[in-house]
């Protein structure tokens, strides 16, 4: 980490999320969530569910992780994009 509170971690990028920092320790980020995909990927399979795209739901589940839905978190909404939809189609 260097004096800004960034750290450099071989992306040549300076991260400074710490969460991002806390996932990928000594590791570069994006290294490390490739590497990890990859894996919960192939478990994935090798469990039975069928995808890519994984069902979600089933994914969480497979992971032991509990999912709740949440208004007040925007990054975890999902909402209809219609720019460049035609309501005719609709």
């Amino acid at each position: 980490m260097n004096s800004s509170g960034t750290a450099n971690l071989g992306s040549g990028l300076d991260w400074t999320n710490a969460s991002v920092r806390a996932f990928a320790a000594e590791d570069d980020p994006l290294e490390k969530i490739v590497t990890v995909s990859r894996k919960v990927m192939a478990a994935a399979a090798d469990s039975g569910l069928e995808g890519p795209p994984f069902d979600p739901f089933a994914l969480a589940e497979m992971l032991g992780l509990a999912l709740r839905a949440r208004a007040d978190v925007a990054d975890a909404r999902v909402n209809a994009d219609t720019v460049g939809v035609s309501t005719a189609s609709l």
